[in-house]
């Protein structure tokens, strides 16, 4: 499956504070199911894990929860503006000392020592190549390490009812900034195939 496309190479919301916030609020929502993927993926004390697209830092610190005080967490992000505010949070926050964080192209970056856990949410439906990023990504973690990511399908509208509410109307406009952007509304539906083609051969867990 070929899932390469001429999608934007900058983050299509941008870096402004009203977007950093948002993804503050938008992970405040998720954090219950990321976790879940993270724990059923079998991501555990003590490992070392690699955040790609960490923005503002959210999955890196729920990593670095779940790996406790003798794990690592290094997260990385292209945008250097968004690194930088994630860094503070970090250091407001006290974990600065288990999580690392480095502003970086995600096919630019090479791990000098394998991961036991790549993690992401939200981050293969913003490359450029998916696939090209999945393989990459693979090539930083160990021999039956861990890769999971937490992606969407906006492409299989919701229905409501009553129709036409403001739920409904925000969450068209959304999905039509990223169709017009170039990404693949589906991609959270293509993860098992972008996976067997990127050369990993281990069926998902889905205990």
């Amino acid at each position: 499956m070929s899932v390469t496309r001429h999608a934007s190479e900058e983050y299509v919301f941008g870096n402004s504070i009203h977007e950093a916030e948002r993804l503050k609020m938008q992970a405040k929502f998720l954090q219950q199911w990321t976790e879940q993927f993270l724990l059923s993926a079998g991501l555990a004390p003590g490992m070392r894990a690699l955040d790609l697209g960490c923005g503002m830092g959210d999955v890196s610190l729920l990593a670095a929860r779940l790996v406790g005080p003798s794990g690592r967490v290094t997260g990385i992000d292209r945008d250097r503006i968004v690194i930088e505010k994630a860094r503070e949070r970090i250091r407001e926050e006290g974990s600065d000392a288990q999580i690392e964080l480095l502003h970086t192209d995600l096919l630019s970056f090479h791990a000098d020592q394998s991961f036991d856990a790549v993690v992401g949410r939200y981050v293969l439906l913003f490359q450029p190549d998916p696939l090209a990023a999945t393989t990459h990504a693979a090539k930083q973690v160990r021999p039956e390490g861990i890769i999971v990511f937490h992606e969407m399908d906006m492409a299989n509208r919701i229905q409501f009812y009553p129709g036409r509410t403001l739920f409904e109307e925000t969450y068209a406009l959304i999905a039509e900034t990223y169709r017009r952007s170039g990404y693949w509304l589906d991609l959270g539906l293509r993860l098992t195939q972008l996976f067997l083609d990127a050369g990993l051969r281990t069926l998902p867990r889905f205990d």
